[in-house]
């Protein structure tokens, strides 16, 4: 099972702060274009990325529900055997009046 790591994404950057008024409408303006461009791109690709992982997942986990079902009927298979072999050979010990 491989899976893909967590792509790299851009750090928000911090909203600016009420008291730096000379430069709060050039920071909102950086943080609201950060958010509206940058941040949904970053977003979706990680969502594509843990998506991809768990269709991943999922097909692992059926390959390895098949083997143990496959595994199950072979034990229950080989168990009926040895029962049908002790049957049998009870019988022929039984016919042969042992």
């Amino acid at each position: 099972m491989a899976v893909t790591p967590v792509p790299s994404y851009s750090p928000v950057p911090s909203f600016p702060s009420f008291a730096d008024r000379p430069n709060y409408n050039t920071l909102a303006a950086t943080w609201a274009t950060f958010m509206q461009n940058v941040y949904p791109v970053d977003m979706s690709n990680i969502a594509a990325n843990v998506y991809a992982n768990a269709l991943d997942c999922m097909a692992n986990a059926s390959t390895a529900l098949a083997s143990a079902t496959a595994a199950v009927s072979s034990a229950t298979s080989a168990s009926n055997s040895a029962v049908v072999s002790a049957a049998a050979a009870l019988s022929s010990r039984r016919a042969a009046g042992l």
